[in-house]
């Protein structure tokens, strides 16, 4: 409980996990060996998940994003408080982000809020300070399906900590905003696949 203005206000925090999966098919091998193809779905998808910016505009919520200037996103402090072990990496960039909320009645908000991203060798991991006690892991990874070698798998996973009555609201948004992420990645991986392919 926290005392706000002399009264008490109970403050129910609320832990819950998303899981997302994409499946990226390879294209017709054309001239291209087997391996060769694999090796360059495996890059682009990749080369997506590493330019962050990109990345985050895939989102269709998202107005606009920009590199902080300031660090304020304490990854350390809220990977504990996600209960997530993400290392603090020398490569973390941050970024301060717009999105634009729908709210009832055709009404929008705009929310400006910051995260901090950093690479890894198949995939990327996101903390994100929203505000308003909301914290987000999203961890990006790339796997071969292994019951398809022309399947390449984007495996999304999020651990979110909010306020109890947000969650309603942030699981819905989540689910629809992701979806469309996930609809907009595949669009790009084949276009961006298809010209390194030329």
């Amino acid at each position: 409980m926290e005392a706000i203005g002399g009264a008490m206000q109970v403050v129910v925090e609320h832990s819950f996990s998303y899981a997302y999966t994409s499946l990226l098919e390879l294209p017709p091998l054309g001239d291209h060996p087997h391996g060769e193809m694999r090796k360059a779905a495996f890059q682009t998808a990749l080369d997506i998940l590493h330019d962050h910016e990109a990345m985050i505009q895939l989102n269709p919520l998202v107005t606009s994003v920009e590199l902080d200037d300031v660090e304020y996103v304490d990854v350390a402090y809220e990977s504990v408080k996600l209960g997530v072990s993400v290392p603090e990496a020398p490569a973390t960039m941050q970024y301060k982000i717009v999105d634009k909320l729908p709210l009832p009645f055709g009404y929008a908000k705009d929310l400006v809020y910051h995260a901090a991203l950093h690479n890894l060798p198949s995939g990327m991991e996101s903390i994100t300070n929203a505000g308003g006690g909301v914290a987000i892991y999203g961890g990006w990874s790339l796997e071969w399906d292994e019951a398809n070698e022309n399947v390449l798998k984007l495996v999304e996973k999020d651990q979110i900590m909010c306020n109890w009555f947000l969650s309603l609201y942030i699981k819905s948004t989540l689910g629809f905003s992701h979806k469309t992420l996930h609809e907009r990645f595949r669009d790009e991986w084949r276009g961006r696949l298809a010209d390194a392919l030329k």
